[in-house]
């Protein structure tokens, strides 16, 4: 009697499991969402954010993506804050697109430019010039650039023409350097002093004696009266000494004795 063997039975595959989490292929990073489908766009991935293109490959570096910049690094996650590129700085906002214009950070402004490069030096902004100092912070009060002092307001916007300072009157030339010495404003005459401060009362320039008067304007071709004694200035606004001027005798500083 022939014994019969029973029949064989073949094991049954086992499912494969989906690929999950992040994979390296061919060189490129992808990322496979739980059911297996690879992901694209933006994902966030152990509290980084990381973009995937159209075909799923990891990006790194500049990215464009509705009309801003994004900088993805290295391994793909998306920087914020401060990022030094090719020797410039750029700033990217707490959601990653790239700054442009004045930003504020940690209580300073900054300017970004089109570009989004960090400028330094001037820069003209609506009409006004703005000075960022070495760091890209813009400078407020006095900054002094290339030999020359210059004040920029509060705002930061550099002054020209007058400008009070801590009780002092100075003058901006128009291309907003600070104003020393003779200095014609409206048809008067002012002196600036060597710190740029606006100078009232007698000044001595040369061996020329002048009078300021308290709003700082230049007396000229008229007799004045100071602490009880009469001067006179002529037309240059120079004070006449040892002569006579409309037959009043002047002594040698410059008093009417006669």
């Amino acid at each position: 009697m022939t014994q019969q063997q029973p029949p064989k039975t073949e094991k049954p595959a086992q499912p494969s499991t989906p690929k999950t989490g992040w994979k390296q292929e061919n060189g490129m990073w992808y990322f496979y969402n739980t059911d297996g489908s690879m992901a694209t766009g933006w994902l966030q991935n152990n509290g980084s954010w990381y973009y995937l293109n159209s075909n799923g490959a990891m990006a790194t570096g500049w990215l464009q993506y509705n009309d801003s910049w994004y900088y993805l690094n290295a391994n793909g996650d998306m920087a914020t804050g401060w990022l030094q590129y090719n020797g410039s700085w750029y700033y990217l906002n707490a959601s990653g697109a790239m700054a442009t214009g004045w930003a504020k950070v940690n209580g300073s402004w900054y300017y970004l430019n089109a570009n989004g490069s960090m400028a330094t030096g001037w820069a003209k902004v609506n009409g006004s010039w703005y000075y960022l100092n070495a760091n890209g912070s813009m400078a407020t009060g006095w900054a002094k650039v290339n030999g020359s002092w210059y004040y920029l307001n509060a705002s930061g916007a550099m002054a020209t023409g007058w400008a009070k300072v801590n009780g002092s009157w100075y003058y901006l030339n128009a291309n907003g350097s600070m104003a020393t010495g003779w200095a014609k404003v409206n048809g008067s005459w002012y002196y600036l002093n060597a710190n740029g401060s606006m100078a009232t009362g007698w000044v001595k320039d040369g061996d020329t004696w002048y009078y300021l008067e308290a709003s700082g304007a230049m007396k000229a071709s008229q007799w004045f009266k100071v602490s009880d004694k009469w001067y006179y200035v002529n037309g240059l606004g120079a004070l006449a000494v040892n002569t006579t001027v409309d037959g009043y005798g002047v002594n040698a500083n410059g008093e009417w004795v006669n």
